[in-house]
């Protein structure tokens, strides 16, 4: 619950919640695997490619997860 907006690749998806936490499923390597995001917070936009999300946060920095 609490979810604002859900992207996409080529096998994960990432949820952004409304709190500023991420959620993410799918194939660990294009970026689905929980573990890598469970510390993240203060996400206010996600982007994906076709492996790979990068989340935008409140401060201004950049978190980035999936395939290298």
């Amino acid at each position: 619950s609490g979810v604002d907006t859900i992207f996409s690749n080529q096998g994960a998806f990432a949820a952004l919640k409304e709190d500023g936490t991420v959620f993410a499923w799918g194939s660990d390597s294009n970026g689905g695997k929980q573990s890598d995001v469970s510390d993240v917070s203060g996400v206010v936009k996600i982007f994906s490619n076709e492996v790979a999300f990068a989340a935008l946060k409140e401060d201004g920095t950049v978190f980035a997860w999936g395939s290298d």
